[in-house]
């Protein structure tokens, strides 16, 4: 054999083991995919809308999301966006947030990041903004375990955390700070 017989031989071999080796350890495309699905999801809703009764079958509150995630070992719902609206006579409360997750068992919903709790109604509304709030829907509780900023009409509340007991109207706030604006008289109310 001639030499440069065997040197096109000897490069052929190796392009062939190199090409081998490239798609050999080249990871697959399920590994390449950012988006890792767990093994525990069982179902997922996508631009959903649940209601729930109270016990004399008149709405209790309704969650809207564009997504949510239900993982079956730990009873754990994961939700994006989610939007409630709360009905406790005589104010209908609505919150948002960016994310959330719903304990089924327990019946906790806790939003997280930019939570935007408001209380609609002809009388006192208000808006409460805080990173976390916890909502025990059996028994109509919220906990708010982080900084709390509360805006009326008539003041600007800061506390450093809160509970709530929406359908008694009772609420308490610690460690609060707050600033009160006097209504003028001419003004609309």
């Amino acid at each position: 054999m001639k030499p440069w017989q065997l040197l096109t031989v000897i490069i052929a071999i190796a392009g062939a083991v190199s090409i081998g080796w490239f798609f050999e350890t080249r990871p697959s495309r399920l590994q390449l995919s950012p988006l890792e699905v767990p093994d525990n999801i069982d179902y997922y809703l996508a631009n959903f809308s649940y209601r729930a009764l109270d016990d004399n079958g008149l709405p209790h509150f309704e969650l809207q999301s564009p997504y949510l995630e239900h993982y079956i070992r730990e009873d754990v719902s994961q939700i994006e966006q989610p939007f409630i609206i709360y009905q406790a006579d005589p104010h209908e409360w609505r919150a948002s947030a960016e994310q959330g997750s719903l304990s089924h068992q327990q019946e906790l919903l806790q939003l997280n990041r930019q939570v935007d709790l408001q209380r609609i109604g002809n009388q006192q509304p208000l808006q409460l903004n805080t990173e976390v709030m916890i909502l025990e829907t059996r028994n109509d509780q919220i906990e708010l375990p982080e900084a709390v900023k509360i805006t009326t009409d008539t003041m600007i509340l800061h506390a450093d955390n809160a509970s709530l007991d929406i359908l008694k109207n009772y609420y308490q706030f610690n460690q609060v700070r707050a600033t009160y604006h006097r209504r003028n008289g001419h003004e609309p109310g």
